[in-house]
Protein backbone atom coordinates (compact mmCIF):
# COMPACT_ATOMS: atom_id res chain seq x y z
CA UNK A 1 0.00 0.00 0.00
CA UNK A 2 3.11 2.66 0.16
CA UNK A 3 2.67 2.93 -3.84
CA UNK A 4 -0.74 3.92 -3.47
CA UNK A 5 -0.11 6.65 -0.16
CA UNK A 6 2.21 8.15 -2.57
CA UNK A 7 -0.02 7.91 -5.54
CA UNK A 8 -2.25 9.95 -2.98
CA UNK A 9 0.57 12.65 -3.15
CA UNK A 10 -0.31 13.17 -6.44
CA UNK A 11 -4.16 13.41 -6.05
CA UNK A 12 -3.99 16.01 -2.99
CA UNK A 13 -3.69 18.98 -5.00
CA UNK A 14 -6.39 18.48 -6.85
CA UNK A 15 -9.00 17.22 -3.52
CA UNK A 16 -11.15 20.21 -4.96
CA UNK A 17 -11.45 18.61 -8.02
CA UNK A 18 -12.81 15.39 -5.55
CA UNK A 19 -15.52 17.59 -4.08
CA UNK A 20 -17.26 18.50 -7.26
CA UNK A 21 -17.46 15.28 -8.05
CA UNK A 22 -18.44 14.34 -4.82
CA UNK A 23 -21.42 16.90 -4.83
CA UNK A 24 -22.19 15.99 -8.48
CA UNK A 25 -22.09 12.34 -7.48
CA UNK A 26 -24.48 12.89 -4.64
CA UNK A 27 -27.41 14.60 -6.81
CA UNK A 28 -26.49 11.76 -9.31
CA UNK A 29 -27.62 9.37 -7.05
CA UNK A 30 -29.60 10.85 -3.70
CA UNK A 31 -32.10 12.32 -6.03
CA UNK A 32 -33.55 8.93 -7.17
CA UNK A 33 -34.25 8.07 -3.44
CA UNK A 34 -37.09 10.46 -3.46
CA UNK A 35 -39.26 8.50 -6.44
CA UNK A 36 -39.73 5.36 -4.47
CA UNK A 37 -41.02 7.54 -1.75
CA UNK A 38 -43.75 8.90 -4.24
CA UNK A 39 -44.40 5.32 -5.14
CA UNK A 40 -45.09 3.98 -1.71
CA UNK A 41 -48.04 6.95 -2.18
CA UNK A 42 -49.17 6.07 -5.46
CA UNK A 43 -49.47 2.40 -4.55
CA UNK A 44 -50.72 2.54 -0.82
CA UNK A 45 -53.03 5.68 -1.09
CA UNK A 46 -54.65 5.45 -5.01
CA UNK A 47 -53.65 2.56 -6.43
CA UNK A 48 -54.82 0.07 -3.84
CA UNK A 49 -58.60 1.89 -3.81
CA UNK A 50 -58.27 2.89 -6.76
CA UNK A 51 -61.39 1.19 -7.64
CA UNK A 52 -63.53 2.22 -4.46
CA UNK A 53 -62.99 5.94 -5.19
CA UNK A 54 -65.58 8.28 -5.89
CA UNK A 55 -65.53 10.74 -8.88
CA UNK A 56 -64.24 13.96 -7.09
CA UNK A 57 -61.95 12.46 -5.20
CA UNK A 58 -60.11 10.49 -8.30
CA UNK A 59 -60.10 14.19 -9.61
CA UNK A 60 -57.77 15.35 -7.01
CA UNK A 61 -55.55 12.30 -6.70
CA UNK A 62 -55.17 12.42 -10.68
CA UNK A 63 -54.28 16.14 -10.36
CA UNK A 64 -51.66 14.81 -7.53
CA UNK A 65 -50.10 12.01 -9.69
CA UNK A 66 -49.77 14.58 -12.48
CA UNK A 67 -47.90 16.89 -10.21
CA UNK A 68 -45.55 14.49 -8.37
CA UNK A 69 -44.68 13.05 -11.73
CA UNK A 70 -44.25 16.54 -13.18
CA UNK A 71 -41.99 17.37 -10.17
CA UNK A 72 -39.68 14.36 -10.28
CA UNK A 73 -39.21 14.97 -14.27
CA UNK A 74 -38.54 18.58 -13.38
CA UNK A 75 -35.99 17.68 -11.06
CA UNK A 76 -34.62 14.91 -13.42
CA UNK A 77 -34.12 17.76 -16.34
CA UNK A 78 -32.87 20.49 -13.98
CA UNK A 79 -30.87 18.95 -11.23
CA UNK A 80 -30.17 15.12 -11.78
CA UNK A 81 -28.35 16.33 -15.77
CA UNK A 82 -26.28 19.41 -14.29
CA UNK A 83 -25.04 16.86 -11.41
CA UNK A 84 -24.00 13.98 -13.97
CA UNK A 85 -22.20 16.70 -16.01
CA UNK A 86 -20.61 18.18 -12.53
CA UNK A 87 -19.81 14.63 -11.28
CA UNK A 88 -18.33 13.17 -14.85
CA UNK A 89 -16.49 16.70 -15.94
CA UNK A 90 -14.83 16.97 -12.55
CA UNK A 91 -13.72 12.78 -12.25
CA UNK A 92 -12.31 13.31 -15.42
CA UNK A 93 -10.52 16.22 -14.60
CA UNK A 94 -9.21 15.11 -11.71
CA UNK A 95 -7.94 11.85 -13.51
CA UNK A 96 -6.23 13.78 -16.25
CA UNK A 97 -4.41 15.85 -14.32
CA UNK A 98 -3.21 13.75 -11.88
CA UNK A 99 -1.87 11.67 -14.80
CA UNK A 100 -0.33 14.36 -16.75
CA UNK A 101 1.51 15.27 -13.44
CA UNK A 102 2.59 11.66 -13.13
CA UNK A 103 3.54 10.98 -16.60
CA UNK A 104 5.36 14.01 -16.39
CA UNK A 105 7.34 13.46 -13.15
CA UNK A 106 8.05 10.20 -14.33
CA UNK A 107 9.59 11.23 -17.69
CA UNK A 108 11.77 13.88 -15.94
CA UNK A 109 13.11 11.22 -13.69
CA UNK A 110 14.10 8.90 -16.85
CA UNK A 111 15.53 11.80 -18.26
CA UNK A 112 18.00 12.10 -15.05
CA UNK A 113 18.69 8.23 -15.03
CA UNK A 114 22.11 7.15 -15.42
CA UNK A 115 23.58 5.70 -19.04
CA UNK A 116 22.75 2.24 -17.08
CA UNK A 117 19.90 2.43 -16.64
CA UNK A 118 19.48 2.57 -20.78
CA UNK A 119 21.90 -0.49 -20.53
CA UNK A 120 19.87 -2.30 -18.73
CA UNK A 121 16.27 -1.88 -19.91
CA UNK A 122 14.77 -2.11 -23.60
CA UNK A 123 13.21 1.48 -24.88
CA UNK A 124 10.05 -0.21 -25.39
CA UNK A 125 9.78 -1.34 -21.48
CA UNK A 126 10.82 2.21 -20.15
CA UNK A 127 7.97 3.37 -22.86
CA UNK A 128 5.35 0.83 -21.82
CA UNK A 129 5.30 2.23 -17.54
CA UNK A 130 5.79 5.88 -19.09
CA UNK A 131 2.20 5.45 -21.33
CA UNK A 132 0.52 2.07 -20.87
CA UNK A 133 0.90 1.49 -17.14
CA UNK A 134 0.00 5.44 -16.33
CA UNK A 135 -3.08 4.95 -18.53
CA UNK A 136 -4.14 2.21 -16.13
CA UNK A 137 -3.57 4.53 -13.04
CA UNK A 138 -6.59 6.27 -14.94
CA UNK A 139 -8.87 3.62 -14.59
CA UNK A 140 -9.05 4.38 -10.79
CA UNK A 141 -9.01 7.79 -10.82
CA UNK A 142 -12.41 7.69 -13.41
CA UNK A 143 -13.94 5.81 -11.11
CA UNK A 144 -12.38 4.50 -7.47
CA UNK A 145 -11.31 7.81 -6.37
CA UNK A 146 -15.07 9.47 -6.87
CA UNK A 147 -16.89 6.27 -6.95
CA UNK A 148 -15.84 5.09 -3.49
CA UNK A 149 -17.01 8.13 -1.20
CA UNK A 150 -20.16 8.72 -2.92
CA UNK A 151 -21.04 4.82 -3.23
CA UNK A 152 -20.58 4.65 0.75
CA UNK A 153 -22.45 7.74 1.81
CA UNK A 154 -25.04 6.20 -0.20
CA UNK A 155 -24.77 2.97 1.68
CA UNK A 156 -24.61 4.69 4.89
CA UNK A 157 -27.95 6.57 3.92
CA UNK A 158 -29.44 3.89 2.39
CA UNK A 159 -29.24 1.94 5.57
CA UNK A 160 -30.75 4.41 7.39
CA UNK A 161 -34.18 4.70 5.15
CA UNK A 162 -34.24 1.03 5.45
CA UNK A 163 -33.72 0.37 8.72
CA UNK A 164 -36.76 2.64 9.54
CA UNK A 165 -38.71 1.39 6.84
CA UNK A 166 -38.38 -2.51 8.22
CA UNK A 167 -35.38 -3.94 10.46
CA UNK A 168 -36.22 -7.66 9.60
CA UNK A 169 -35.94 -7.07 6.12
CA UNK A 170 -32.71 -4.47 6.18
CA UNK A 171 -30.96 -7.24 8.00
CA UNK A 172 -31.76 -9.62 5.68
CA UNK A 173 -30.43 -7.74 2.69
CA UNK A 174 -27.26 -7.17 4.79
CA UNK A 175 -26.81 -11.15 5.02
CA UNK A 176 -25.14 -11.19 2.02
CA UNK A 177 -22.17 -8.82 2.53
CA UNK A 178 -20.00 -11.45 4.49
CA UNK A 179 -19.81 -13.67 1.48
CA UNK A 180 -18.88 -9.95 -0.61
CA UNK A 181 -15.74 -9.38 1.41
CA UNK A 182 -14.83 -12.76 1.48
CA UNK A 183 -14.87 -12.81 -2.56
CA UNK A 184 -13.16 -9.68 -2.71
CA UNK A 185 -10.17 -10.14 -0.06
CA UNK A 186 -10.02 -13.92 -2.28
CA UNK A 187 -10.33 -12.97 -5.82
CA UNK A 188 -8.64 -8.96 -5.58
CA UNK A 189 -4.87 -9.84 -4.77
CA UNK A 190 -5.08 -12.93 -7.68
CA UNK A 191 -6.13 -10.23 -9.77
CA UNK A 192 -3.54 -7.68 -8.45
CA UNK A 193 -1.08 -10.78 -9.03
CA UNK A 194 -2.28 -11.82 -12.78
CA UNK A 195 -2.90 -8.04 -14.05
CA UNK A 196 1.49 -7.77 -12.67
CA UNK A 197 2.43 -10.52 -14.98
CA UNK A 198 0.49 -9.20 -17.93
CA UNK A 199 1.87 -5.62 -17.50
CA UNK A 200 5.11 -7.15 -17.09
CA UNK A 201 4.74 -9.60 -20.20
CA UNK A 202 3.25 -6.29 -22.19
CA UNK A 203 6.30 -4.60 -21.31
CA UNK A 204 8.83 -7.42 -22.80
CA UNK A 205 6.89 -7.41 -25.83
CA UNK A 206 6.69 -3.88 -26.66
CA UNK A 207 10.85 -3.77 -25.98
CA UNK A 208 11.06 -6.60 -28.56
CA UNK A 209 8.71 -5.25 -31.23
CA UNK A 210 10.33 -2.31 -31.18
CA UNK A 211 13.82 -3.49 -31.60
CA UNK A 212 12.32 -5.92 -34.14
CA UNK A 213 10.67 -2.55 -36.59
CA UNK A 214 13.85 -0.66 -35.76
CA UNK A 215 16.33 -3.43 -37.47
CA UNK A 216 13.12 -4.30 -40.01
CA UNK A 217 16.09 -4.14 -42.75
CA UNK A 218 18.34 -6.64 -41.14
CA UNK A 219 15.08 -9.32 -40.57
CA UNK A 220 14.53 -9.10 -44.72
CA UNK A 221 17.85 -8.87 -45.01
CA UNK A 222 18.63 -12.42 -43.46
CA UNK A 223 14.90 -13.74 -44.69
CA UNK A 224 14.08 -13.72 -40.56
CA UNK A 225 10.38 -13.08 -41.11
CA UNK A 226 9.48 -16.32 -40.38
CA UNK A 227 11.17 -17.11 -37.54
CA UNK A 228 10.45 -13.30 -36.23
CA UNK A 229 6.87 -14.52 -36.83
CA UNK A 230 6.93 -17.72 -34.61
CA UNK A 231 8.92 -15.87 -31.41
CA UNK A 232 6.54 -13.40 -32.00
CA UNK A 233 3.28 -15.54 -31.77
CA UNK A 234 5.03 -17.47 -28.59
CA UNK A 235 5.43 -14.33 -27.04
CA UNK A 236 1.92 -13.33 -27.89
CA UNK A 237 0.41 -16.68 -26.73
CA UNK A 238 1.94 -16.26 -23.47
CA UNK A 239 0.40 -12.81 -23.04
CA UNK A 240 -2.57 -14.59 -23.85
CA UNK A 241 -2.85 -17.08 -21.56
CA UNK A 242 -2.43 -14.19 -18.50
CA UNK A 243 -4.66 -12.21 -20.06
CA UNK A 244 -7.28 -15.32 -19.88
CA UNK A 245 -6.45 -16.07 -16.55
CA UNK A 246 -7.17 -12.43 -15.66
CA UNK A 247 -10.58 -12.80 -17.26
CA UNK A 248 -11.06 -15.75 -15.73
CA UNK A 249 -10.64 -14.25 -12.40
CA UNK A 250 -12.73 -11.12 -13.30
CA UNK A 251 -15.03 -13.68 -14.20
CA UNK A 252 -15.18 -15.43 -11.30
CA UNK A 253 -15.74 -12.28 -9.33
CA UNK A 254 -18.76 -10.94 -11.56
CA UNK A 255 -20.18 -14.20 -11.50
CA UNK A 256 -19.96 -14.73 -7.66
CA UNK A 257 -21.27 -10.98 -6.69
CA UNK A 258 -23.86 -11.16 -9.02
CA UNK A 259 -25.56 -14.51 -7.39
CA UNK A 260 -25.41 -12.60 -4.58
CA UNK A 261 -26.98 -9.21 -5.55
CA UNK A 262 -29.88 -11.63 -7.42
CA UNK A 263 -31.05 -13.87 -4.80
CA UNK A 264 -30.73 -10.97 -2.37
CA UNK A 265 -34.18 -9.31 -4.04
CA UNK A 266 -35.91 -13.09 -4.43
CA UNK A 267 -35.28 -13.89 -0.69
CA UNK A 268 -36.91 -10.28 0.57
CA UNK A 269 -39.97 -10.54 -1.62
CA UNK A 270 -40.14 -14.06 -0.29
CA UNK A 271 -40.07 -12.68 3.32
CA UNK A 272 -41.72 -9.12 2.71
CA UNK A 273 -44.86 -11.45 0.77
CA UNK A 274 -45.11 -13.35 3.77
CA UNK A 275 -45.28 -9.92 6.04
CA UNK A 276 -47.87 -8.29 3.66
CA UNK A 277 -49.92 -11.61 4.05
CA UNK A 278 -50.01 -11.09 7.86
CA UNK A 279 -50.82 -7.34 7.83
CA UNK A 280 -47.21 -6.24 9.10
CA UNK A 281 -46.43 -4.53 5.39
CA UNK A 282 -48.26 -2.58 2.97
CA UNK A 283 -47.84 -2.97 -0.76
CA UNK A 284 -46.57 0.44 -0.95
CA UNK A 285 -43.97 -0.03 2.31
CA UNK A 286 -42.83 -3.30 0.04
CA UNK A 287 -42.80 -1.51 -3.54
CA UNK A 288 -40.59 1.22 -1.88
CA UNK A 289 -38.57 -1.06 -0.38
CA UNK A 290 -37.62 -3.06 -2.78
CA UNK A 291 -36.66 0.01 -4.90
CA UNK A 292 -34.31 0.99 -2.11
CA UNK A 293 -32.78 -2.35 -2.57
CA UNK A 294 -32.18 -1.82 -6.24
CA UNK A 295 -30.61 1.25 -5.47
CA UNK A 296 -28.09 -0.15 -2.15
CA UNK A 297 -27.09 -2.95 -4.25
CA UNK A 298 -25.95 -1.09 -6.96
CA UNK A 299 -23.06 0.44 -4.94
CA UNK A 300 -22.19 -3.03 -4.11
CA UNK A 301 -22.51 -3.92 -7.37
CA UNK A 302 -19.89 -1.53 -8.20
CA UNK A 303 -17.65 -2.25 -5.29
CA UNK A 304 -17.55 -5.53 -6.98
CA UNK A 305 -16.09 -3.80 -10.56
CA UNK A 306 -13.84 -1.32 -8.91
CA UNK A 307 -12.45 -4.16 -6.76
CA UNK A 308 -11.24 -5.20 -10.30
CA UNK A 309 -10.11 -1.96 -11.61
CA UNK A 310 -8.26 -1.02 -8.04
CA UNK A 311 -6.40 -4.64 -8.54
CA UNK A 312 -5.56 -3.90 -11.84
CA UNK A 313 -4.33 -0.21 -11.39
CA UNK A 314 -2.28 -1.20 -7.95
CA UNK A 315 -0.59 -3.45 -10.35
CA UNK A 316 0.43 -0.79 -12.66
CA UNK A 317 0.91 2.18 -10.13
CA UNK A 318 3.12 -0.21 -8.30
CA UNK A 319 5.50 -0.84 -11.86
CA UNK A 320 5.14 3.01 -11.99
CA UNK A 321 6.53 3.68 -8.51
CA UNK A 322 9.61 1.06 -9.03
CA UNK A 323 10.88 2.99 -11.77
CA UNK A 324 10.71 6.34 -9.55
CA UNK A 325 12.61 3.96 -6.93
CA UNK A 326 15.01 3.90 -9.05
CA UNK A 327 18.12 6.62 -8.56
CA UNK A 328 20.57 7.84 -10.91
CA UNK A 329 24.20 6.36 -10.17
CA UNK A 330 25.73 9.67 -11.42
CA UNK A 331 24.72 11.92 -8.72
CA UNK A 332 25.32 15.38 -8.38
CA UNK A 333 26.91 16.54 -5.18
CA UNK A 334 24.33 19.09 -2.82
CA UNK A 335 27.16 21.86 -3.11
CA UNK A 336 28.35 21.27 -6.65
CA UNK A 337 29.75 24.39 -8.56
CA UNK A 338 29.28 25.67 -11.78
CA UNK A 339 31.84 24.57 -14.21
CA UNK A 340 33.02 27.47 -16.17
CA UNK A 341 35.79 26.43 -18.83
CA UNK A 342 38.87 24.80 -18.75
CA UNK A 343 41.68 26.67 -18.63
CA UNK A 344 44.74 24.48 -18.07
CA UNK A 345 44.36 20.08 -18.59
CA UNK A 346 42.46 17.03 -18.28
CA UNK A 347 44.04 13.94 -15.70
CA UNK A 348 43.12 10.29 -15.31
CA UNK A 349 44.75 9.56 -12.32
CA UNK A 350 44.37 5.71 -11.78
CA UNK A 351 40.89 5.21 -12.99
CA UNK A 352 39.03 2.28 -12.88
CA UNK A 353 36.19 1.40 -13.96
CA UNK A 354 33.59 -1.63 -14.50
CA UNK A 355 29.58 -1.85 -15.91
CA UNK A 356 28.79 -4.26 -13.05
CA UNK A 357 30.85 -3.93 -10.33
CA UNK A 358 33.03 -7.14 -11.32
CA UNK A 359 34.71 -7.19 -14.34
CA UNK A 360 36.99 -4.03 -14.76
CA UNK A 361 37.07 -2.71 -18.39
CA UNK A 362 39.61 0.28 -17.87
CA UNK A 363 42.19 -0.61 -15.37
CA UNK A 364 44.45 1.73 -13.65
CA UNK A 365 44.39 4.28 -16.34
CA UNK A 366 46.71 7.41 -15.98
CA UNK A 367 47.06 10.02 -18.77
CA UNK A 368 47.36 14.05 -18.95
CA UNK A 369 45.84 16.13 -21.41
CA UNK A 370 47.03 19.64 -21.93
CA UNK A 371 44.50 22.34 -23.43
CA UNK A 372 44.01 22.47 -26.83
CA UNK A 373 45.48 18.93 -28.11
CA UNK A 374 44.11 16.52 -30.08
CA UNK A 375 44.52 12.95 -28.05
CA UNK A 376 43.15 9.82 -30.11
CA UNK A 377 42.16 6.37 -28.92
CA UNK A 378 42.35 3.28 -30.37
CA UNK A 379 42.68 -0.36 -29.78
CA UNK A 380 40.68 -3.32 -31.23
CA UNK A 381 37.24 -3.60 -30.38
CA UNK A 382 36.25 -4.06 -26.61
CA UNK A 383 39.54 -2.37 -25.42
CA UNK A 384 37.66 0.25 -23.57
CA UNK A 385 38.04 3.26 -26.03
CA UNK A 386 34.77 4.69 -25.71
CA UNK A 387 34.14 3.55 -21.72
CA UNK A 388 37.10 5.72 -21.85
CA UNK A 389 35.36 8.77 -22.83
CA UNK A 390 32.09 8.45 -21.67
CA UNK A 391 33.35 9.20 -18.34
CA UNK A 392 34.54 12.64 -19.10
CA UNK A 393 30.87 14.03 -19.68
CA UNK A 394 30.06 11.41 -17.16
CA UNK A 395 27.59 9.32 -18.25
CA UNK A 396 29.25 6.83 -16.18
CA UNK A 397 31.06 7.77 -12.71
CA UNK A 398 34.80 6.21 -12.35
CA UNK A 399 34.89 3.12 -9.93
CA UNK A 400 37.71 4.35 -8.87
CA UNK A 401 40.53 6.70 -9.34
CA UNK A 402 39.59 10.70 -10.16
CA UNK A 403 39.43 12.82 -13.30
CA UNK A 404 40.17 16.30 -12.68
CA UNK A 405 40.01 19.39 -15.04
CA UNK A 406 42.23 22.10 -14.03
CA UNK A 407 42.99 20.08 -10.84
CA UNK A 408 39.57 19.62 -9.80
CA UNK A 409 37.69 16.42 -9.77
CA UNK A 410 34.65 16.55 -12.41
CA UNK A 411 32.47 15.21 -9.52
CA UNK A 412 32.43 19.10 -8.01
CA UNK A 413 30.46 20.30 -10.77
CA UNK A 414 27.07 20.60 -11.99
CA UNK A 415 26.38 18.10 -14.72
CA UNK A 416 24.62 20.73 -16.40
CA UNK A 417 27.27 23.22 -16.47
CA UNK A 418 30.02 20.51 -16.98
CA UNK A 419 27.89 18.50 -20.19
CA UNK A 420 27.17 22.36 -22.11
CA UNK A 421 30.98 23.04 -22.10
CA UNK A 422 31.78 18.74 -23.94
CA UNK A 423 30.31 18.70 -27.68
CA UNK A 424 29.81 14.76 -28.98
CA UNK A 425 29.57 13.23 -32.54
CA UNK A 426 29.02 9.95 -32.57
CA UNK A 427 29.44 6.97 -35.10
CA UNK A 428 25.67 6.82 -35.01
CA UNK A 429 24.22 9.85 -36.05
CA UNK A 430 21.35 10.30 -33.89
CA UNK A 431 18.68 13.16 -34.97
CA UNK A 432 14.95 12.67 -33.46
CA UNK A 433 11.55 13.54 -35.01
CA UNK A 434 11.03 16.75 -36.20
CA UNK A 435 12.40 19.41 -38.45
CA UNK A 436 16.07 20.10 -39.14
CA UNK A 437 16.17 23.28 -37.05
CA UNK A 438 14.93 21.90 -34.16
CA UNK A 439 17.65 19.10 -34.40
CA UNK A 440 20.31 21.93 -34.47
CA UNK A 441 19.02 23.82 -32.29
CA UNK A 442 19.44 21.24 -29.51
CA UNK A 443 23.48 22.49 -29.94
CA UNK A 444 21.96 25.76 -28.73
CA UNK A 445 18.33 26.61 -27.82
CA UNK A 446 18.00 30.17 -28.37
CA UNK A 447 20.33 30.23 -31.22
CA UNK A 448 19.94 33.42 -34.01
CA UNK A 449 19.45 32.57 -37.92
CA UNK A 450 23.29 33.73 -37.98
CA UNK A 451 24.72 31.50 -36.06
CA UNK A 452 22.11 28.70 -37.16
CA UNK A 453 23.68 29.34 -41.12
CA UNK A 454 27.24 29.81 -40.00
CA UNK A 455 27.46 26.45 -38.25
CA UNK A 456 25.66 24.68 -41.04
CA UNK A 457 28.43 26.07 -43.27
CA UNK A 458 31.10 25.40 -40.78
CA UNK A 459 29.95 21.28 -41.04
CA UNK A 460 29.57 21.30 -44.94
CA UNK A 461 25.17 21.13 -44.61
CA UNK A 462 24.51 24.42 -45.65
CA UNK A 463 24.64 23.45 -49.21
CA UNK A 464 22.44 20.31 -49.33
CA UNK A 465 20.06 21.71 -46.48
CA UNK A 466 19.12 25.18 -49.12
CA UNK A 467 18.42 22.23 -51.90
CA UNK A 468 15.93 20.61 -49.66
CA UNK A 469 12.64 21.53 -50.26
CA UNK A 470 11.48 23.80 -47.12
CA UNK A 471 15.54 23.70 -46.18
CA UNK A 472 15.88 24.38 -42.43
CA UNK A 473 12.12 23.58 -41.99
CA UNK A 474 12.45 19.90 -43.51
CA UNK A 475 11.28 16.92 -41.61
CA UNK A 476 14.11 15.05 -41.10
CA UNK A 477 11.82 11.42 -40.18
CA UNK A 478 11.64 9.42 -37.00
CA UNK A 479 15.59 8.88 -36.32
CA UNK A 480 16.69 10.98 -39.64
CA UNK A 481 15.39 8.57 -41.95
CA UNK A 482 14.96 11.02 -44.63
CA UNK A 483 18.34 11.91 -44.84
CA UNK A 484 21.46 10.16 -46.07
CA UNK A 485 24.41 8.97 -43.11
CA UNK A 486 26.46 11.60 -44.74
CA UNK A 487 24.03 14.24 -44.19
CA UNK A 488 22.68 13.02 -40.71
CA UNK A 489 26.25 13.39 -39.53
CA UNK A 490 26.62 17.16 -41.04
CA UNK A 491 23.37 17.70 -38.73
CA UNK A 492 25.21 16.45 -35.66
CA UNK A 493 28.15 18.35 -36.52
CA UNK A 494 26.33 21.32 -37.01
CA UNK A 495 25.13 20.58 -33.50
CA UNK A 496 28.46 20.67 -32.45
CA UNK A 497 29.47 23.83 -33.87
CA UNK A 498 26.33 25.32 -32.28
CA UNK A 499 27.13 24.63 -28.97
CA UNK A 500 30.82 25.96 -29.25
CA UNK A 501 32.67 23.51 -26.63
CA UNK A 502 35.69 23.65 -25.07
CA UNK A 503 36.06 19.74 -25.12
CA UNK A 504 35.00 17.89 -27.99
CA UNK A 505 34.56 13.98 -28.37
CA UNK A 506 34.50 12.34 -31.52
CA UNK A 507 33.69 8.85 -31.30
CA UNK A 508 33.92 6.86 -34.78
CA UNK A 509 32.64 9.48 -36.34
CA UNK A 510 33.24 8.94 -39.70
CA UNK A 511 33.96 5.34 -39.69
CA UNK A 512 30.59 4.50 -41.52
CA UNK A 513 30.75 6.75 -44.63
CA UNK A 514 32.05 6.49 -47.58
CA UNK A 515 34.95 8.16 -49.11
CA UNK A 516 33.20 11.40 -50.52
CA UNK A 517 30.99 11.86 -47.23
CA UNK A 518 34.32 10.83 -45.29
CA UNK A 519 35.96 13.84 -46.82
CA UNK A 520 33.36 16.56 -46.30
CA UNK A 521 32.94 15.45 -42.98
CA UNK A 522 36.53 15.10 -42.50
CA UNK A 523 37.48 18.58 -43.19
CA UNK A 524 34.47 20.07 -40.81
CA UNK A 525 35.81 18.06 -38.19
CA UNK A 526 39.11 19.98 -38.21
CA UNK A 527 37.36 23.00 -38.39
CA UNK A 528 35.32 21.97 -35.72
CA UNK A 529 38.81 20.98 -33.02
CA UNK A 530 40.46 23.94 -34.14
CA UNK A 531 41.30 25.49 -30.45
CA UNK A 532 39.23 22.53 -28.65
CA UNK A 533 40.58 19.91 -26.71
CA UNK A 534 39.76 16.82 -28.20
CA UNK A 535 39.30 13.10 -27.59
CA UNK A 536 39.03 10.99 -30.96
CA UNK A 537 37.72 7.20 -31.01
CA UNK A 538 40.03 6.10 -33.88
CA UNK A 539 38.87 3.14 -36.40
CA UNK A 540 40.25 4.46 -39.49
CA UNK A 541 44.06 5.03 -38.49
CA UNK A 542 44.42 7.43 -41.35
CA UNK A 543 42.57 10.36 -40.02
CA UNK A 544 44.25 10.59 -36.89
CA UNK A 545 48.33 10.60 -38.12
CA UNK A 546 48.08 14.47 -37.33
CA UNK A 547 47.11 14.87 -33.77
CA UNK A 548 49.02 15.33 -30.83
CA UNK A 549 48.97 12.16 -28.92
CA UNK A 550 47.64 8.26 -30.11
CA UNK A 551 46.63 6.69 -26.41
CA UNK A 552 46.62 2.69 -27.81
CA UNK A 553 44.43 0.58 -25.28
CA UNK A 554 44.31 -3.25 -24.76
CA UNK A 555 41.94 -4.85 -22.57
CA UNK A 556 41.17 -1.38 -20.56
CA UNK A 557 44.41 -0.41 -20.27
CA UNK A 558 47.17 1.47 -21.86
CA UNK A 559 49.62 0.06 -23.52
CA UNK A 560 51.38 2.66 -25.69
CA UNK A 561 51.22 6.87 -25.86
CA UNK A 562 52.80 8.99 -28.32
CA UNK A 563 52.50 10.84 -31.89
CA UNK A 564 52.11 8.76 -34.49
CA UNK A 565 55.68 9.03 -35.78
CA UNK A 566 56.80 7.86 -32.01
CA UNK A 567 54.36 4.79 -31.80
CA UNK A 568 55.32 3.94 -35.92
CA UNK A 569 59.36 3.92 -34.01
CA UNK A 570 58.18 1.52 -31.10
CA UNK A 571 56.99 -1.47 -32.88
CA UNK A 572 54.49 -2.01 -31.14
CA UNK A 573 50.32 -2.56 -30.82
CA UNK A 574 50.00 0.50 -32.87
CA UNK A 575 52.32 0.17 -35.71
CA UNK A 576 51.06 -3.47 -35.82
CA UNK A 577 47.28 -2.13 -36.13
CA UNK A 578 48.72 0.26 -39.15
CA UNK A 579 50.72 -2.32 -40.94
CA UNK A 580 47.23 -4.26 -41.02
CA UNK A 581 45.17 -1.31 -42.35
CA UNK A 582 47.86 -0.20 -44.68
CA UNK A 583 48.20 -3.86 -46.07
CA UNK A 584 44.20 -3.93 -46.38
CA UNK A 585 43.86 -0.50 -47.97
CA UNK A 586 47.14 -1.86 -50.37
CA UNK A 587 44.98 -4.68 -51.05
CA UNK A 588 41.50 -2.92 -51.98
CA UNK A 589 43.31 -0.38 -54.13
CA UNK A 590 44.91 -3.31 -56.37
CA UNK A 591 41.78 -4.85 -56.68
CA UNK A 592 40.08 -1.43 -57.83
CA UNK A 593 43.00 -0.78 -60.11
CA UNK A 594 42.39 -4.28 -61.68
CA UNK A 595 38.47 -3.98 -61.85
CA UNK A 596 39.22 -0.59 -63.62
CA UNK A 597 41.87 -2.28 -66.09
CA UNK A 598 39.09 -4.73 -67.57
CA UNK A 599 36.62 -2.71 -68.18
Amino acid sequence: MNSFKRFLNYVKPYWHYILFAAFGGTIKFVLPMIFPQIMRYFVDEILVNAGNISVGLKSEYISKIHYYSSLMIGLYFFVWIPGVYIRHKYAGKLAQSVVFDLRYNLFKHIQRMSASYFDQNKSGAIVTRLISDIQLCQNMLNSAMTNVWIDGSILIFLLIIMFKMDVTLTLISLSILPFYIMIIKTIGQRVKESSRMVQDEIENIQGDVQEKISGATVIRAFTMEKQEEEKFEKKSKKLFNFNMNRVKLSSINNALNGFLIKIAPVIIIWFASISILNGNLSIGEMTAFYAYLGMFYMPIERFSRLNVVFSNSMAAIDRVFEVFDKTPEVQEKENAREFVDMEKKIEFKNVNFSYNGEEKVLKNINLTVEKGEKTAFVGASGAGKSSLVNLIPRFYDVSSGKILIDGEDIREFKLKSLREKIGIVLQEAILFSGTLRENILYGKKDAAEEEIIKAAKAANAYDFIMQLENNFESEVGERGARLSGGQKQRITITRAFLSDPSILILDEATSSLDSRSENLIQESLEKLMEGRTTFIIAHRLSTIMNVDKIVVLEKGAIKEIGSHQELLQKNGLYKKYFKEQFQEAIKYSKEDLLENSTT
